[in-house]
């Protein structure tokens, strides 16, 4: 029989979270929703090594862009600002601490009344996006982005992007929804003595069950404007499903980059999120990013 697990405590509801905190206390009239949002553009002009696997990669040529979308939030009461976070979803394998300590630092020389530890960065964890820290691959030094400059312009593209998504805030309302769709599949084969084995044979007679449930649900989040307008779309799953694993920077393939793309054709801006690490809830061709922490709490959702 397989194991049982607990369920996963999905980002999107740890964003709904967040809102909730935007909300006043319940003994006051609620608060007015402030949005904005802005995508921009995080792919190298350059090759660059990609993040991912246990050898060094070099892209070759882009398959699709990687981006970086930044969703502000804000509560306000007439004129008065009540609270406010700024969620960046970003096509990486990962958020380096640095890269999040920079984005804050860019994003409050420009920006000083934002909260630097209410910026919130994500990965929708891609194994086709470039390297962001030195010495986690051996790289050539000739006709390569270095992980160290490509982290620079990473962290420039992004702190861009923060600052149009607040400067563009207009009053909204968000609503939910909830699907589901077979994204992922436990890859964790359970054996008589205990062991659990990633992509484990299940052919052998101790052979015993797969490790856990699998999760396909599909949390939404919508932000209209006042006339009732989509302004952006949040997305989580809790693993992205993979295509590629080859030397092209590329996003995920399914769910989140043709969920973005779609957006992208009405002009909507659209994150997108993975759930908390789970192994046991990827497919054979996909993994999930853990969620990093710092002083100031979580840096991925």
């Amino acid at each position: 029989m397989p194991l049982a697990r607990p369920p996963r405590l999905s980002s999107i509801f740890g964003l709904l979270a967040v809102l909730s905190t935007l909300a006043p206390n319940a003994s006051c009239p609620a608060a007015d929703l402030h949005i904005g949002g802005a995508t921009v553009s995080i792919t190298p002009d350059r090759p660059a090594a990609l993040a991912g696997q246990m050898q060094t990669r070099i892209s070759q040529r882009v398959e699709s862009p990687v981006t970086a979308t930044a969703l502000a939030l804000e509560s306000r009461e007439g004129d008065r600002a009540l609270d406010h976070a700024i969620l960046v979803s970003c096509d990486l394998v990962a958020i380096e601490a640095a890269v999040l300590e920079r984005v804050r630092q860019l994003v409050g020389e420009r920006l000083p009344d934002v909260d630097p530890c209410k910026l919130v960065l994500s990965a929708t964890h891609t194994h086709t996006a470039p390297v962001t820290a030195e010495g986690d691959y051996a790289i050539p030094e000739a006709g390569v982005m270095p992980p160290s400059e490509y982290a620079e312009f990473l962290s420039v593209r992004v702190a861009d992007a923060v600052i149009r998504a607040w400067e563009e805030r207009t009053p909204g309302r968000v609503g939910w929804g909830l699907g589901h769709a077979v994204l992922g599949q436990n890859r964790r084969s359970v054996y008589a003595d205990g062991r659990a084995q990633m992509y484990g044979p299940t052919d052998r007679p101790d052979f015993r069950g797969i490790e856990g449930p699998e999760d396909h649900g599909v949390e939404v989040l919508f932000f209209w404007d006042s006339d009732g307008d989509l302004l952006a779309t949040a997305i989580n799953v809790a693993c992205p499903p993979r295509r590629s694993w080859d030397a092209r920077p590329s996003t995920p393939t399914s769910g989140t980059t043709s969920a973005r793309r779609s957006a992208h054709a009405t002009g909507r801006i659209c994150s997108c999120w993975v759930g908390p690490a789970r192994p046991e809830t990827s497919p054979p061709t996909s993994c999930i990013a853990s969620a990093p922490r710092n002083a100031c709490g979580p840096s991925a959702a």
